[in-house]
């Protein structure tokens, strides 16, 4: 088991999600239940494949699916060790996170 990475680490890891590589999940439009069964699939596909971050896009909106799938992901932190919002406004309703931790 590799030692616990800082935060740093895990910023450098989100970069490819940020400019645009790597996998990405668009969940406008669907119903938390609904989302958090394709984020968990998304997930789990996305370590699979070795993907060391990915993009979920969730939309501005409410707010509603964006809190739900951030407890989602901070309930999985085997999962997902590291995520945050995009830093940038024009990102707005999207989140990057760090899958897997190897």
């Amino acid at each position: 088991m590799s030692a616990k990475k800082t935060i740093a680490e895990y910023e450098a890891a989100l970069m490819s999600a940020e400019f645009g590589s790597g996998p990405s999940l668009d969940l406008h439009g669907f119903s938390a239940p609904a989302a958090l069964h394709e984020l968990d699939f998304f997930i789990h596909q996305a370590i699979y494949q070795k993907a060391p971050s990915v993009t979920i896009i969730h939309g501005r909106g409410t707010g509603a699916l964006k809190l739900a799938i951030h407890a989602w992901l901070r309930a999985h932190p085997n999962l997902v060790p590291y995520f945050r919002e995009a830093l940038d406004a024009r990102q707005g309703g999207v989140t990057f996170a760090v899958v897997g931790d190897e």
